[in-house]
């Protein structure tokens, strides 16, 4: 899915600045004089992979029109303790205001790119590339999803639109049972692809005869996983797939068992926690003197 990022940050920072009263900032406005100008520098407190600073710099501007903001690194690159990210000059109380804004967006989107590049790295060495979920923060989707990119990571489908994605609640409800998921890829609009859950070889085999695109193989045991990763590699023709469809695992992969979930042979594996549950790295700002 194609999209206006520069709008999803606009759209966001107008959001959040809303929530925040930033226009009533009580402190800035009766302590600050309306003239004063200030320099500060944004520095991270601990190593990780930065990401936010075109998000952070817009919080800025809104804020400060006028204001200078000076990027000391860029999205996407690995950052050490006690390295400084950004330097911003202008309106004491434009610049205070917008502070806690703006490092919110760094350190949740750093700490998403930190996560993301912690995964890639486990599975270095194998074909099996790190995919992130739809399980991200209402409103925040677009940027989470832009975050993984700076950590290395792909995104699956964006939102409901982009593909057809069978799970388990689907197939149980299904009123014409096996029949119709069969007849579902035919059905599909031209480019959209099938994505269907497994959780056993036989939903592996329906699957595989329904001509998916992608089967998701979802929380299996390693031994599960390996069994079915298998079957798929040497039996999708003998099923009635007309090219092997891509294999994902997904459900309970965690950074310890990374490497040996990547090491099955499997093409993707996508990870909720990457955007529903990543720490945020540790960034402040702080006036320069």
């Amino acid at each position: 899915m194609k999209l206006n990022i520069n709008k999803e940050m606009d759209q966001a920072v107008w959001r959040a600045l809303a929530e925040d009263q930033a226009g009533r900032d009580i402190t800035s406005r009766l302590l600050l004089e309306s003239k004063q100008k200030i320099e500060a520098v944004i520095w991270s407190r601990e190593s990780g992979v930065l990401c936010g600073l075109d998000i952070a710099r817009r919080v800025f501007l809104r804020m400060d029109p006028g204001c200078k903001f000076t990027a000391l690194a860029r999205d996407g690159q690995s950052l050490r303790a006690n390295q400084k990210v950004a330097r911003v000059k202008g309106c004491a109380r434009g610049i205070l205001t917008a502070e806690r804004t703006a490092l919110n967006f760094l350190q949740h989107l750093s700490g998403v790119a930190t996560l993301t590049r912690a995964f890639g790295q486990k599975m270095r060495g194998t074909r099996t590339l790190i995919y992130d979920t739809r399980k991200t923060i209402t409103g925040l989707r677009a940027l989470q999803k832009y975050a993984v990119r700076c950590g290395g990571g792909q995104n699956h489908r964006f939102d409901l639109a982009e593909a057809a994605m069978v799970k388990d609640n689907h197939i149980n409800i299904l009123a014409g049972g096996r029949q119709q998921l069969m007849q579902l890829k035919r059905r599909l609009p031209k480019g959209k692809r099938l994505i269907i859950e497994a959780e056993n070889i036989e939903q592996v085999k329906t699957a595989l005869a329904a001509q998916a695109d992608i089967i998701l193989l979802d929380n299996m045991t390693l031994a599960k996983l390996s069994a079915a990763v298998r079957f798929i590699h040497q039996g999708w023709k003998s099923c009635g797939a007309g090219v092997r469809p891509q294999i994902e695992i997904s459900g309970g992969v965690t950074l310890e068992s990374a490497a040996r979930y990547a090491r099955l042979g499997a093409d993707r594996i996508s990870v909720g926690c990457l955007t529903h549950s990543s720490r945020a790295l540790d960034l402040s700002m702080e006036i320069v003197k």
